[in-house]
């Protein structure tokens, strides 16, 4: 941040008044169902979540809603078009006051207090009287947090080069699973894959000619599909067969490791099935970029953005302010301000 010193807000005593009018403002548009999501909402903001340094600088409040079960529902498949909606319609009855907006938004579905016996009253329930909770568990080590998961299905001769191609795809934001380097010899591995292959975001096949020889590569490509899990093939000598069969594939043959391994990364940035996460792992690198060139390299990809969620601007605002290396890039240094300037404001209209 830009500055540690936090003054004595006016917006949050302001919010019951606000929420008033977002409510009659919803109410004069016809639209019932947001005016009912106000109504039913509890709220509260995360006061001087951010600071934005352009201007004068403006604190950023995050506003969270919860809100009953019943009206999540009705939203679920449309949160991040709500989540938009809602950032862009309350900023604008926040007041005209000494730099404060409201930054970000968040949904919350309410928790009941007392759990009625659902699952009996379902009809469906197989077993009655066991507990459905699970404990928390962690991530498995081997991925790298905040960067995309992508698992490399290979044969063991190609284990060289599989190496090679994971070490360039971490440039990207991209952390690969490579089944020889990222098992504990102590571990069990067959246990170690099936974590990877159920917590991948997708799956590249590096198509060499005895690929199809190996159940195990085949079974990786199976367990994909089985998950609907994007897959990416990259022809090595051999041909996308069966389920890969009406895939597109990437050439490899005669490519390096960091040209194959920016074509991968250009397939999940521009695919919309991967591209969020994609973006989040680019953001991810970007933020920890200890080079000049490598720096400006990703600033290139974050510059083909048009619209993002409001948090990925957050992101690269904090980066901005707190990486030296992205402060002294030539081409981040002079670009910076105006890929800002251009993500606010998508995210405002």
């Amino acid at each position: 941040m830009s500055t540690s010193v936090k003054p004595v807000f006016e917006l949050p005593g302001k919010m019951e008044v606000i929420m008033h009018a977002l409510s009659d403002y919803y109410v004069q548009k016809g639209n019932k169902k947001l005016q009912g999501f106000i109504v039913n909402a509890r709220y509260y903001l995360l006061e001087g979540w951010d600071y934005a340094t352009y201007g004068e600088g403006s604190w950023g409040h995050e506003l969270h809603f919860v809100v009953p079960m019943q009206v999540y529902l009705q939203f679920v498949d449309e949160l991040r078009s709500l989540l938009s909606e809602l950032l862009r319609d309350v900023n604008k009855f926040v007041p005209a006051l000494a730099n404060e907006h409201i930054s970000g938004v968040v949904i919350e579905m309410e928790e009941e207090q007392q759990q009625p016996d659902w699952r009996e009253k379902s009809g469906v329930l197989l077993k009655a009287g066991a507990s459905s909770f699970i404990p928390a568990r962690e991530a498995p080590a081997f991925w790298e947090r905040g960067f995309f998961h992508l698992f490399l299905s290979h044969k063991s001769e190609y284990k060289v080069e599989t190496a090679s191609l994971k070490e360039s795809l971490r440039t990207y934001g991209i952390t690969a699973f490579v089944a020889h380097e990222d098992i504990e010899p102590t571990k069990e591995w067959l246990h170690e894959i099936e974590k990877a292959l159920n917590t991948m975001d997708a799956l590249t096949a590096l198509l060499t000619e005895r690929f199809a020889e190996s159940s195990w590569t085949d079974q990786e490509v199976g367990f994909a599909v089985g998950r609907h899990i994007p897959i990416i093939p990259i022809r090595l000598g051999k041909d996308p067969y069966g389920f890969m069969g009406k895939i597109q594939a990437i050439a490899g043959i005669g490519k390096t490791a960091k040209a194959l391994a920016q074509d991968i990364f250009e397939t999940l940035f521009n695919y919309s099935l991967t591209r969020e996460r994609a973006i989040q792992g680019l953001v991810t690198a970007f933020e920890q970029a200890e080079r000049y060139p490598h720096a400006s390299m990703l600033f290139g990809y974050l510059c083909q953005l048009d619209r993002v969620m409001p948090n990925i601007v957050e992101r690269l605002e904090r980066a901005w302010e707190t990486n030296p290396c992205l402060q002294k890039a030539y081409k981040v240094k002079a670009g910076m301000p105006d890929l800002l300037r251009r993500l606010r404001s998508a995210g405002a209209a």
